[in-house]
């Protein structure tokens, strides 16, 4: 299992943890690994839920919110936002400052919260989406899961 993904690192590259790493190189002591990898689907076993989640980030609230996708199959591309009024934006990935598995929207205009229900539309690698829905401001709650309606 991929524990995360290296900032410093080249395309391609992948970072693990320590216990992962022993597993893939028989103990070698931690360095840069030439080996060939791929995607390859989670077991159903394995899953948490038939269907993809996103859960909302601590500090999450009506003015910023940070996204994390959860029970994926497959790599996440975009994740947006519509308004009730048919404005979308785009959320943006996060990067070393807010964390690199959250994506992110910050107080601006689209929080207007007359324009609920407010729709997630997330597309995975394959081209997929999946979608949910946030009817109020009330359903922004840190540490809390968005179920999404289909499985990426």
């Amino acid at each position: 299992m991929v524990a995360d993904s290296c900032p410093e690192c080249n395309a391609g590259d992948v970072d693990s943890n320590l216990l992962v790493w022993n597993s893939v190189t028989g103990n070698e002591s931690p360095s840069r690994f030439d080996a060939s990898w791929e995607f390859v689907e989670c077991p159903s076993a394995f899953r948490p839920n038939p269907k993809s989640q996103l859960r909302w980030k601590t500090g999450s609230s009506q003015w910023w919110l940070g996204l994390q996708p959860t029970n994926t199959r497959f790599g996440i591309v975009s994740i947006t936002a519509r308004r009730s009024d048919g404005n979308e934006f785009s959320l943006p990935l996060g990067g070393n400052d807010v964390g690199f598995s959250f994506w992110f929207l910050s107080a601006n205009s689209f929080f207007d919260t007359d324009q609920y229900p407010m729709t997630i539309i997330v597309t995975n690698t394959e081209g997929d989406t999946a979608s949910g829905t946030v009817f109020s401001t009330s359903e922004i709650v840190a540490n809390t899961y968005l179920d999404l309606d289909a499985l990426l």
